[in-house]
């Protein structure tokens, strides 16, 4: 399971994500949807390690 805990990213001075909490479990199916800008394509990058988080943290599982 991947778990999100209190985790805060900001981009160009720009607060995205502050405080967000969620937890996706082995074999949920998940989509993000809202606005442009809001910080979907930031948060795929904090998962594939290409940038890290101000605040809060990431766990993945072993596999």
């Amino acid at each position: 399971m991947i778990v999100f805990s209190s985790l805060q990213i900001r981009r160009g001075g720009h607060m995205l994500l502050d405080n967000a909490s969620a937890t996706i479990n082995l074999g949920q199916k998940v989509g993000l949807v809202d606005k442009n800008g809001c910080g979907k394509s930031t948060l795929l990058s904090l998962l594939k390690g290409e940038i890290s988080s101000a605040a809060g943290g990431v766990t993945f599982p072993d596999n």
